[in-house]
């Protein structure tokens, strides 16, 4: 994992287009996508921080995340369907929506929009912690797509998922989203900049959380 550190909106996208430059001298068919966020924390869906804060406390957890998000995810459906124009036609898309609606799923946001990403990282927040923008490249094998078949929650292994448009939010943030698997040995979700098998796909650009400086930042040179 490689980390680079801005001050100004030119420097992050200095650093955009030389990874974009050279994906295109490589003749790749990689893909680069963007998530910002106005905290320093894992790249771990959410489904797997409320876990991981609950049993970190040493709390009772009634159950372990895959059978308590399969569960929330059968009532989302039940009580769901009479909003629905049309009803989705796998657990991938239904995982979508309720994600989008807010449920802790095993779902990341991503995006193809670097300026989309920004725009995230540079939300108000309280806390005095860096702001972090996440670059992740990556071949096009890793992608998977929602089919009837397709099961979320019976992956081989963590991977990226090219979303149907079943909200409008996907469009407007040219959204996509890794998916990622509980290792049930470690009884764990593992952080994508700890997986081993994308850790040295990720560049971190980390904002210094100054006032005056998101200030800079966010004027156009």
């Amino acid at each position: 994992m490689k980390t680079e550190y801005i001050n100004k909106i030119s420097e992050y996208l200095a650093i955009v287009e030389s990874i974009s430059a050279d994906v295109r001298q490589s003749n790749s068919n990689e893909l680069l996508l963007f998530r910002g966020q106005n905290v320093d924390e894992p790249l771990l869906p959410k489904i797997a921080r409320g876990y991981e804060t609950i049993r970190d406390y040493g709390n009772p957890y009634l159950y372990d995340p895959f059978t308590f998000e399969v569960m929330m995810l059968e009532d989302f459906k039940r009580r769901s369907r009479p909003y629905l124009s049309k009803e989705p036609n796998s657990d991938l898309d239904w995982l979508t929506i309720a994600q989008h609606h807010g449920m802790n799923t095993r779902l990341l946001d991503w995006t193809e929009n670097p300026l989309v990403a920004l725009f995230f990282a540079l939300q108000p927040i309280r806390a005095k912690t860096d702001r972090v923008i996440w670059i992740l490249r990556i071949g096009r094998k890793e992608i998977i797509t929602p089919t009837r078949k397709s099961n979320p929650f019976d992956l081989s292994r963590t991977r990226l998922l090219m979303p149907n448009i079943v909200s409008p939010r996907l469009v407007t943030q040219a959204g996509w989203f890794t998916i990622h698997k509980h290792n049930k040995k470690k009884d764990k979700f593992i952080a994508l900049e700890k997986n081993n098998a994308y850790k040295k796909l990720l560049t971190k650009v980390i904002i210094n959380n100054n006032f005056w400086n998101i200030i800079d930042l966010m004027k156009l040179e």
